[in-house]
């Protein structure tokens, strides 16, 4: 009997401590004041839509007031092909790639991984081989989402114009870049 408790408790201990473990969803954000705020599903999932909407808003918006840009746009199929790669190396499945298209390429991507850590930790790396030059892009713009869809991180960039970037994670353990 003790012997089986142990093996249970060594069991759950093991499992709350694991780099992925789904307990960073929930360690919150800063507020001002200093204090961890909790993120739910449900204000992660309307962040989530908030960010994309307001992405391709200033996307359009761009293109309509900076015409003249043009950029150094990859091929569909290289894109593709590198992101299949980053896939593999570093374990999210890729749940939509699309190519939006105000002018130019501007990819969005939404990303699936039980490993949240790791993928925010990569996501630097993982960006810029995605965009190796740096603002090959007139935007882009990268969600990833736990195993149930619900996002923990968003990472996005809108270069037509006045270059600018943002970020959004779940908990701070989760941002890609230094923030603050």
């Amino acid at each position: 009997m003790r012997l089986g408790v142990l093996v249970v408790l060594a069991v759950v201990a093991a499992g709350c401590g694991s780099a992925g473990g789904r307990s960073v969803l929930h360690q919150g954000v800063l507020n001002p004041a200093g204090t961890a705020v909790p993120v739910s599903d449900h204000e992660a999932t309307v962040a989530g839509r908030v960010a994309q909407h307001r992405w391709l808003r200033d996307l359009k918006t761009r293109a309509r007031v900076h015409p003249e840009r043009r950029f150094d746009n990859p091929s569909r199929a290289e894109f593709r092909r590198r992101l299949h790669e980053l896939a593999g190396r570093y374990k999210f499945d890729v749940v939509s790639a699309t190519v939006i298209r105000p002018r130019q390429d501007a990819p969005l991507v939404v990303v699936r991984t039980t490993d949240y850590r790791g993928l925010a930790k990569a996501t630097p790396a993982i960006l810029s081989r995605l965009d190796p030059k740096r603002r090959t892009y007139e935007g882009f713009f990268w969600e990833a989402r736990d195993e149930r869809g619900v996002p923990f991180l968003i990472a996005s960039t809108l270069t037509r114009g006045r270059a600018e970037g943002s970020q959004w994670a779940r908990s701070e353990a989760l941002y890609p870049f230094a923030h603050r």
